[in-house]
């Protein structure tokens, strides 16, 4: 597609998005085959090319895999027409178009290159295993992609290399995951990574221990694929698909691409602790394998994903030297509902399994294992960035039926740990809350801190709780943000939390003072799991607190105490709060 600015990436499957010199019909800028969009006839449709893009837009390569969307040099031309061996010579008068020869010897006459045959051989090769060789003794014919799978031999533009190879060579096969072996088992163009996309629907039965999977087809329609439904799964409660587990070989882990699946059961008696998480890691084939369960508590009735957050890779676990998290520096984590036990139990991917084959995947972080504890009545959790630091926090909601509703604010960390504070809560409300949904819906007033919207069981109507983050800034409560606020912020000026904080068994940071003077108490020493990425990068020598840092003053409550907390403060001066 003709777009020099490059505004947005062109996803191929977008039929919505109309190349602007592209003819239907047109067999001089149409496939002569399919009739689908290809104006510079190169066996690439313009859907998943940005033809004539800026240099700045070239090579786009979205999914950090080191394979561009579409590499704009892959395919060569000569006098105009294609040359995909880049000899200089076109695919169309080439005597063996699938491997370089320049100077097109053919010793033995029969119209092949040599190249493109063995000669003086007697056994027939077929390295990509297609069922067709790459020259075929008997007949003198060619596989026209001898390194892509392609049975059928699909050659649109008849010019003797396959539709496989041409798209093998200048696209992702899966643009939207990191997949650098580009493997694509079936060779039909669409990377294993991306051939078997996680499921869209998981719908678990506590009766029959089955979790039925559905996955859409793009138009509409949902279809269970081979590997539903997950079975042997008593009292099954909550599914979700993330990125639970590694790929290892020994001491050596890697990031998987393939999406996992986590089921959370309960066990026969209430609140007992026979309850599980377990993880079915996925190979990117359509197939899970199960993994051990990881323990939990309290009946599980809820499973929240928290994509990509900072986690180390070694967390230095003092029971278990070799854990490991993900390398990339990043890991989904899963937040564990767990109402019979009124506590939120986080767990991390990691390669558990692999050191030991009876344990899961999933543990607890290393620097706070214990669950962290939640009102009783423990309803639901939800996620999101409550102060936009990049750091996922959680916000769980609980009360009798029928209210009054509390919640409890846990604020993310990185690796995995949260910590809370009474003064972060709001008000109990006299209501039953649930089914919550963030968002950001008051964007007249705010349009960076998100919200949060509810269902009321007793009015039976949507119920918003705004985002008054920015309301901290009456860091003494006197009702009105003076001068004195402007006092407190400036004593504290460039203190930070550190790593070196202590997260107590309530979960809230171990603190001295009160009021407004509250300050959080270091420990001196960086406890293991606490090298958070978010503060530095991962290994390097611990970062302990500094100054006279507290939570009051910390107004965006990022761990430092800076130019962003007095430019709130300085937007809302004079400002008189209730």
């Amino acid at each position: 597609v003709t777009d020099p600015a490059c505004p947005r990436t062109i996803v191929c499957t977008d039929a919505a998005v109309t190349p602007t010199n592209c003819i239907p019909g047109d067999p001089a800028t149409t496939d002569p085959v399919t009739g689908q969009c290809d104006s510079d006839r190169n066996g690439i449709g313009d859907h998943c090319q940005v033809a004539g893009a800026s240099p700045a837009c070239a090579n786009l390569d979205s999914d950090f895999d080191l394979v561009p969307q579409y590499d704009v040099n892959a395919l060569k031309k000569a006098a105009g027409l294609n040359d995909y061996d880049g000899d200089t010579i076109p695919n169309i008068s080439d005597n063996c178009p699938t491997f370089a020869n320049f100077d097109q010897k053919d010793i033995d006459v029969n119209g092949l290159g040599d190249a493109c045959q063995i000669l003086n051989g007697s056994v027939q090769a077929d390295p990509d295993l297609d069922g067709v060789p790459t020259w075929d003794l008997a007949t003198n014919a060619i596989d026209n992609c001898p390194d892509v799978p392609n049975p059928n031999q699909e050659d649109n533009d008849g010019d003797g290399v396959g539709n496989a190879c041409v798209i093998a060579k200048a696209l992702d096969n899966c643009p939207t995951v990191l997949n650098l072996d580009q493997g694509d088992t079936d060779g039909d163009g669409v990377g294993n990574a991306c051939a078997n996309p996680p499921p869209d629907l998981l719908i678990p039965n506590p009766g029959d221990g089955l979790v039925t999977l559905l996955a859409g087809d793009g138009s509409g329609f949902l279809h269970p694929p081979t590997a539903s439904p997950l079975d042997l799964l008593p009292g099954a409660t909550a599914a979700v698909t993330g990125h639970f587990s590694l790929d290892c070989i020994f001491s050596a882990c890697f990031s998987s691409n393939a999406a996992d699946i986590a089921v959370a059961t309960r066990g026969a008696a209430a609140g007992s602790a026979d309850d599980g998480v377990t993880v079915f890691i996925g190979n990117n084939l359509g197939s899970f394998v199960r993994q051990p369960a990881a323990p939990a508590a309290g009946d599980p009735n809820g499973l929240t994903v928290l994509v990509n957050q900072p986690t180390c890779a070694l967390p230095g676990d003092p029971v278990t030297p070799g854990l490991r998290h993900d390398p990339d520096g990043t890991s989904d984590l899963l937040a564990v509902t767990e109402p019979g036990a009124s506590e939120i139990r986080i767990l991390l991917g990691s390669n558990m399994n692999v050191l030991d084959s009876s344990r899961s995947p999933l543990v607890p972080p290393t620097g706070h294992p214990a669950p962290l504890p939640a009102p009783a009545d423990l309803r639901t959790v939800t996620s999101l960035d409550l102060n936009r630091d990049s750091l996922v926090d959680l916000v769980a909601v609980a009360g009798p039926p029928g209210g009054p509703t509390r919640l409890q604010i846990y604020m993310g960390l990185g690796n995995g740990l949260f910590y809370t504070d009474p003064t972060l809560d709001p008000d109990v409300i006299d209501d039953e809350l649930d089914l919550p949904q963030p968002g950001f819906i008051n964007i007249n007033a705010d349009s960076l801190y998100p919200e949060i919207a509810f269902f009321s069981r007793v009015d039976q109507a949507p119920f918003t709780l705004f985002n008054v983050l920015t309301d901290r800034v009456d860091i003494d409560r006197s009702g009105r943000v003076d001068g004195f606020d402007v006092v407190a912020l400036a004593h504290a000026f460039g203190a930070t939390r550190g790593e070196d904080f202590v997260v107590q068994s309530d979960g809230t940071l171990q603190q001295t003072g009160t009021g407004w003077a509250r300050v959080v108490v270091g420990s001196g020493t960086r406890p293991p799991g606490q090298d958070l990425k978010a503060v530095g990068d991962c290994g390097t020598p611990p970062l302990l607190l500094t100054g006279a840092y507290g939570l009051p003053v910390d107004i965006n409550l990022d761990g430092i105490v800076d130019g962003i907390d007095l430019a709130l403060l300085a937007s809302r001066f004079g400002d008189r709060l209730p």
